[in-house]
């Protein structure tokens, strides 16, 4: 900084008076220029010994044409002699190391934006998956469930599966909450295993699952649910029961979504008063 102000001041001089001291200005001017690029090797040269990678690389890019410069304003003072061809072509050197360095810089921000833009969406993707995913379980939660079934497929028929763990409140009260979150994470694992590849599994919420998969017209998929998680114990010797609500139709947007679920729901609701560890499907009529 001192020395651009040296410089400046000794240029602001020369052009007042073209007549004073114009020699000693110029030599002035030439010195601060120097310096002035000495001291931008060197304080690049400091960056990057403590680690900086923007020190690095403007060492890279800049040293040859910062070194020409220094030259060129050494041949200015009159210490090289005047029909030094390298000094005379400095000008032509320079451009073609700076064209040639900007090109080096461009591609080399154009492979960071490229890393950035991975690492972005890397991060981005994990901060979808935290969002959508249960904790306890690992599988969809409710909002996450709710807009994946939403999603356009090309099967005509849907299968809507509700599941309610039986007398939950009962595994809380009498084992404590540590023991019924074991038992809501038994579940869940149960389910996903037993679910066919492409199923859509969340957590509704509570100890209330759900299933979508495509009607088929024999299925005994709810049954085999119900019999896995009734052999399936957790690591405190805990087993349970589930209830099941099963509804088939075509869920192409919201209100098909809620009329499937209402009608799964009303299923599940006689499986819990049929006296549980049942399947009980809604009419066709209803989840049409």
């Amino acid at each position: 900084m001192i020395a651009a102000l040296v410089g400046l001041a000794s240029c602001l001089a020369r052009l007042a008076d073209s007549h004073w001291a114009w020699e000693a200005m110029d030599q002035v001017t030439y010195l601060s220029i120097i310096a002035i690029l000495i001291g931008l090797l060197a304080t690049s040269a400091i960056a990057a010994v403590r680690g900086s990678a923007a020190g690095r690389v403007y060492l890279l890019a800049w040293s040859v044409p910062v070194a020409l410069g220094i030259a060129r304003a050494v041949w200015a003072l009159g210490l090289v002699e005047n029909n030094s061809i390298m000094v005379a072509m400095s000008p032509l050197i320079l451009m073609a190391v700076e064209a040639l360095m900007s090109a080096f810089a461009v591609s080399w921000r154009v492979g960071q934006l490229r890393t950035e833009r991975d690492a972005a969406r890397a991060i981005e993707a994990d901060l979808r998956h935290v969002a959508d995913t249960d904790r306890l379980t690992g599988l969809c939660n409710r909002r996450a469930f709710i807009e994946r079934a939403l999603t356009p497929r090309s099967r005509t028929r849907d299968r809507l599966i509700i599941i309610d763990i039986d007398l939950f409140k009962l595994v809380n009260d009498r084992y404590g909450h540590q023991a019924g979150d074991d038992v809501l994470a038994a579940v869940g694992q149960v389910i996903a295993r037993t679910a066919p590849p492409g199923a859509l599994v969340g957590r509704m919420g509570g100890e209330e699952f759900a299933l979508l998969v495509a009607a088929e017209p024999v299925d005994m998929l709810p049954e085999n649910l119900c019999r896995a998680v009734e052999t399936t114990t957790t690591l405190d010797g805990l087993s349970v029961t589930i209830s099941v609500g099963v509804a088939d139709g075509h869920i192409i947007d919201e209100a098909s979504f809620r009329l499937a679920y209402y009608a799964a729901d009303q299923a599940l609701y006689r499986s819990k008063h049929g006296g549980r560890n049942r399947v009980s499907h809604a009419p066709h009529l209803l989840a049409a």
